[in-house]
């Protein structure tokens, strides 16, 4: 599993696929944006079949994405 900077970004990538995980460290390294923001955005316009199947609650940090 692809890990970043801080734990945020690691709860974060594990809503996607491997695959998935590196195209979106490669995004991140090449505009030097590490902010969960940024990542947020990357993991959310994520295709449907490169996200991780996940079982239980969303976890807090994607849930108050989808409230607004």
């Amino acid at each position: 599993m692809a890990m970043v900077q801080t734990a945020s970004h690691h709860l974060l990538l594990t809503h996607v696929k491997p695959v998935r995980q590196n195209e979106i460290l490669t995004a991140m390294k090449g505009d030097k944006d590490y902010s969960v923001a940024f990542a947020r955005s990357l993991i959310l316009k994520t295709p449907p079949h490169l996200r991780a199947t996940r079982k239980g609650r969303v976890p807090l940090l994607l849930s108050s994405a989808f409230a607004r």
